[in-house]
């Protein structure tokens, strides 16, 4: 089953779903990426209930955590008090991080919650404010081409960037430019892409995942501060 705390398979009686395998097939690809950071001065933005920011503090970084909604982040602080990590949250918009002094980090994350901030350019200024020369900024989105049949219609034209269901409160489809120009915008040099798709460990826990064998659900960035 998935733990909903670091995204990835365990002896759990949690249920799965389409969105809960997609986070953790993203967590892996993003923890390939980014390797050792123990150690580490680590922000994990939009941190939901915690899954990223405990896998980089079970990994040896000192982690601050930003996320505005107050039901995620009373889930993530008591994950937190019951198995503590030393683990900062705070509430706080990911687009307008006063609290935290400018080059404060080595590393900042956001796993699969970039697409549900509607002003992307803000956010992306705010975090080259905050990381360190030749820090890196490592996120994952769902795949802008692809989408999870279960949870998401089929898009019918990948230009038009909006909430996917008329939501305003949901998923915002961008193209693959506009992350990446908006990057490159802000000093960032994408080093690193990765399109994870299912594996068979997936498939053993949720079977419907058989399906994404050959289609990626997410799409993993490595961006490097600055432009070299």
């Amino acid at each position: 089953m998935i733990d909903h705390r670091v995204g990835l398979e365990t002896k759990t009686n949690i249920e799965p779903s389409a969105s809960a395998v997609q986070r953790a097939i993203a967590v892996r690809a993003m923890t390939h990426i980014m390797g050792s950071v123990n150690n580490k001065d680590a922000l994990d933005i939009a941190c939901g209930d915690g899954v990223m920011a405990r896998w980089l503090a079970m990994h040896g970084a000192k982690v601050i955590a930003f996320e505005e909604s107050a039901e995620m982040l009373a889930d993530a602080r008591r994950v937190e008090s019951e198995e503590p990590l030393g683990i900062t949250y705070i509430t706080a918009d990911p687009t307008d991080m006063f609290e935290i002094e400018d080059t404060s980090f080595d590393i900042v994350t956001c796993c699969m919650s970039l697409e549900r901030i509607d002003n992307l350019s803000a956010v992306v200024s705010e975090i080259a404010r905050v990381i360190r020369l030749g820090g890196r900024f490592v996120f994952a989105v769902s795949h802008p081409c692809f989408s999870i049949e279960a949870e998401s219609p089929t898009r019918t034209d990948y230009f038009v960037e909006e909430k996917k269901n008329g939501d305003p409160n949901g998923v915002k489809h961008r193209t693959i430019s506009t992350y990446f120009n908006t990057l490159s915008a802000r000093g960032f040099t994408v080093r690193r892409v990765i399109e994870p798709s299912a594996e068979g460990r997936d498939i053993l826990i949720y079977p419907p995942a058989k399906k994404w064998i050959k289609t990626p659900v997410a799409l993993a960035v490595e961006a490097v501060f600055p432009k070299l």
